[in-house]
């Protein structure tokens, strides 16, 4: 059968009225006649342009299905070329052309995103049960985006004025994506997020940590007694910080690494002397006391 190249054109530039003016009249498009389908590509369009795409690629493929009447039919997937959204066509015959849930491309395998739905109803993603559509999709890029705006300085040091800058400027979509966090790229987001969200609450302890520091005993007047105390007064402390992962920094020098590597980013150390000192101190204090008692005799 012959499938009008020009209308997969049209799809790929999403170019509504051209889609239009070459749809059959009464052709029947994913289960729905050629008035609703248009209304419902209309919709997919402007939320994959609000997304930042501006085009669709588009691979030949047919329906793989054993038991489908439409079996073989030739069609193509759809992928979006920003945001990776995907859906795919196949032509029954010249009027008439469904989506289909065993279609598969020629040659390689495709990378796709989420699956959207032309059929009645809304979108939906292909390996949870529905969402909330044009929505749902629309959080998915705009996270995706958050993430890459701090992602692109992989290859620098950044300090807290950049993370802070971020956290600060996506803080309510954070808050928005809460409940979908097991689901990508959302929970890539969330992740991100929460990792430097952490490492501002430990900043933020930098002071007290600073104290704790400075009130240690010193080594004339350390001892079991005045160690354990110390370790008692600032244990509320250690418990905020112990979970501060810095690799390949020297806990007693720290000042000796720039940076240390987190989530594909590289964190300015000079944030975190202090932090980085306390825990190292904290560890070795309670690490093992008779021994160190017996070095003070």
């Amino acid at each position: 059968m012959s499938i009008n190249q020009n209308l997969i054109d049209a799809i790929c530039m999403l170019d509504l009225p051209r889609v239009r003016a070459l749809l059959p009249r009464n052709g029947t498009f994913a289960m729905q006649h050629s008035a609703s389908f248009l209304k419902k590509l209309e919709s997919v369009f402007l939320q994959l342009k609000a997304n930042g795409d501006d085009s669709l690629l588009a691979f030949p493929g047919a329906c793989n299905s054993k038991i489908c009447d439409n079996t073989g039919c030739p069609g193509f997937l759809f992928v979006a070329v920003h945001s990776e959204v995907s859906f795919n066509l196949i032509f029954e015959d010249a009027q008439c052309a469904t989506q289909c849930m065993d279609f598969k491309e020629h040659g390689i395998a495709v990378p796709r995103g989420e699956n959207i739905s032309l059929n009645p109803g809304v979108f939906r993603e292909a390996k949870s049960v529905a969402q909330s559509g044009l929505e749902y999709l629309l959080l998915c890029g705009r996270c995706k985006e958050a993430s890459q705006d701090i992602l692109q300085f992989h290859d620098r040091v950044i300090d807290k004025n950049y993370y802070f800058s971020w956290l600060e400027k996506h803080q309510i979509l954070y808050d928005r994506i809460k409940e979908h966090q097991s689901k990508d790229p959302i929970r890539d987001f969330g992740h991100l997020y929460s990792i430097l969200e952490r490492l501002r609450t430990h900043i933020g302890l930098s002071e007290q940590a600073r104290e704790a520091i400075m009130a240690h005993p010193a080594p004339e007047d350390a001892n079991r007694e005045s160690l354990s105390h110390w370790c008692e007064t600032y244990e509320v402390l250690w418990d905020q910080l112990f979970d501060c992962y810095f690799e390949g920094m020297n806990g007693q020098n720290p000042e000796q690494s720039p940076a240390f590597p987190l989530f594909g980013l590289q964190i300015a150390s000079y944030d975190f002397y202090d932090v980085i000192r306390f825990n190292y101190l904290y560890l070795e204090t309670t690490s093992n006391p008779a021994e160190q008692e017996e070095m003070m005799v």
